[in-house]
């Protein structure tokens, strides 16, 4: 009894089974490329999403006491930082070495909010960024 109804079965299942048959090889080959190309530029414009985010909002970023107050650089690689800490001035090397302190500064310099040595372009610059332009 139970071989005469293996055949059927079977035919039934390849019934069943060549449309699904026909349909895969009725598919082009470049609509699959398109949807992985069209993937992978969605994962992009994620990640650019997402970067852009983490820079826009400063997550990740050291905010609160620590704060860079001049900086100049030496060479190539080389660059000196005054650093403010809480109420704690630090003189940092940075070279392609690591980081040293230089000096800690007994007395913090003063520090003018106008005082900044900058360039007449650069003092522009900032006005029309800041929508004070002329």
């Amino acid at each position: 009894m139970m071989m005469k109804t293996l055949p059927g079965l079977m035919v039934v299942c390849l019934a069943f089974a060549s449309p699904v048959a026909l349909a895969a090889d009725a598919v082009s080959p470049t609509s699959g490329l398109a949807g992985v190309v069209s993937g992978l530029f969605a994962v992009l414009i994620l990640i650019l999403l997402l970067a852009w985010g983490l820079k826009r909002f400063q997550i990740g970023a050291s905010a609160g006491a620590i704060h860079v107050v001049a900086a100049a650089s030496l060479g190539a690689r080389e660059r000196i930082l005054l650093v403010q800490v809480g109420d704690t001035q630090l003189l940092v090397g940075v070279g392609s070495g690591g980081m040293r302190t230089l000096h800690v500064l007994g007395q913090p310099l003063p520090m003018a909010a106008g005082a900044q040595s900058d360039s007449p372009f650069a003092q522009r610059l900032r006005d029309m960024v800041g929508g004070r332009s002329q």
